[in-house]
C-alpha cells in the first residue's frame, strides 16, 4: 500500500492548484461573480448561529 500512496500524492501534488484557483477567479470575475477564499480549518463544524456546515 506504500507504493499506491506515493503515487496518488505524486500525482496530488502535480495537479498545478496555483493555475487552477487562476483560472477559477478568472472565470468567476469574468461571469460577475465573487471568489471566496477561506482557510481549511474548521471548515466541516456546524456553524452555532445556523446550524449549517
Amino acid at each position: 500500500m506504500v507504493k499506491q500512496k506515493s503515487v496518488l500524492n505524486r500525482s496530488i501534488l502535480d495537479q498545478g492548484w496555483g493555475e487552477f484557483r487562476r483560472q477559477l477567479a478568472y472565470k468567476v470575475q469574468w461571469h460577475g461573480g465573487m471568489l471566496l477564499s477561506v482557510t481549511q480549518h474548521h471548515t466541516s463544524q456546524t456553524c452555532p448561529a445556523c446550524g449549517n456546515i
